[in-house]
């Protein structure tokens, strides 16, 4: 039996606020207006590093929960019910039954409404084969794919981005291949019960700082000196598939892995995680993204620094509780439609057509 630990609830929470924050920076403007290497856009950019891990975060988690369990449609059947509810929903509510809209709305996956969820649905479909693999090779073969995938991944990728290609076909980290690697590494974590050492918690809060802060520094540099921002682009660090922000991302995995939840937190703790996602598909839809976030923030950039910092943070607090409140609503509605009873059914049917001879 599984033993759950809470500290990855408490994880898929602050990863989802993190994303939220992403899109304030990124689709809400601050980043692409603030005035380079202003005060303010040091500390927008140091504020993007800091939660850039966030996507990597979510793949390692699956990676450390799904590594050693039994694969079941049913997960990603309710998931895909979920985004396909929302793509719908919002589509409707925005466009009406406008063709193309709708139409594109009905295939969230092939339309890549959602980049996350097309990457992880396509991966998802291989982890079966991917457990299989982990589970007929000892440590030492696991610990050195781990190793392969992180020099192919991120330092190969690193070199062929600084020249402009993609020879791996990772694109940035936008990708079902990287969302795999995680996963692979994830695992590691969870079967071999890796901790560095088993370190303090506070030792992998400072490393997560320091090489924030080394990535942030990276970029400074690159738009300093003439030499480098001639060939390198300043945020060839601050991509997912970076190394600075891979060890940033395992170092905030492990350091929630040793956090100890209140038996008092535990259930509403659970409840709240299992709403997480939904806030990514509300606040990140297409039309939602248009009344929330898109150049939406431009103004944040000519506030004091610490007022800016005190804007971003709450802006993300409201907009994480707004699409949580909803969430709710749409919860309750499919507890009494048994929309889990119908990923069940499905998941058995697909079990009996597999398993089903001749």
């Amino acid at each position: 039996m599984h033993k759950r630990n809470y500290g990855i609830d408490l994880l898929k929470i602050v990863s989802m606020f993190m994303v939220v924050i992403l899109h304030i920076l990124g689709h809400g403007g601050v980043l692409e207006h603030a005035i380079d290497l202003s005060l303010n856009d040091t500390v927008a950019w140091f504020i993007e590093i800091l939660c850039y891990p966030a996507v990597n975060l979510f793949a390692l988690t699956t990676g450390y929960l799904c590594i050693d369990r039994k694969f079941k449609y049913k997960n990603i059947c309710s998931l895909w019910i979920l985004v396909f509810f929302y793509s719908i929903l919002i589509t409707l509510i925005f466009k009406g039954f406008s063709f193309i809209p709708f139409v594109n709305s009905l295939f969230p996956v092939s339309s890549n409404a959602y980049w996350y969820f097309s990457s992880y649905f396509c991966f998802m479909l291989f982890t079966p084969f991917v457990n299989k693999y982990i589970g007929n090779i000892d440590e030492r073969e696991h610990r050195n794919l781990v190793y392969v995938i992180l020099f192919v991944m991120c330092i190969v990728g690193l070199m062929s981005r600084m020249l402009g290609q993609d020879v791996v076909g990772l694109k940035a980290g936008y990708s079902p291949l990287w969302l795999m690697g995680l996963y692979i590494i994830g695992g590691y974590i969870k079967l071999y019960n890796f901790k560095l050492k088993n370190y303090s918690k506070k030792f992998y809060f400072l490393v997560y700082i320091f090489i924030s802060l080394f990535t942030l520094l990276s970029r400074i540099v690159i738009i300093k000196i003439p030499l480098f921002n001639k060939f390198l682009s300043s945020s060839v660090l601050i991509q997912y598939n970076s190394f600075t922000i891979v060890i940033s991302a395992l170092a905030i995995f492990l350091l929630f892995l040793k956090i100890r939840v209140n038996d008092y937190f535990k259930k509403t703790l659970c409840y709240f995680s299992g709403l997480s996602f939904s806030v990514y598909l509300i606040h990140e839809h297409v039309y939602m993204r248009d009344i929330l976030l898109n150049n939406k923030y431009i103004f944040f950039c000519g506030l004091p620094v610490f007022k800016m910092v005190f804007m971003i943070l709450f802006t993300g607090i409201v907009i994480y509780v707004l699409c949580t409140i909803i969430d709710i609503f749409r919860y309750y509605l499919f507890k009494f439609l048994k929309v889990d009873k119908f990923s069940e059914f499905v998941d058995n049917k697909i079990v009996s057509m597999l398993t089903k001879k001749g």
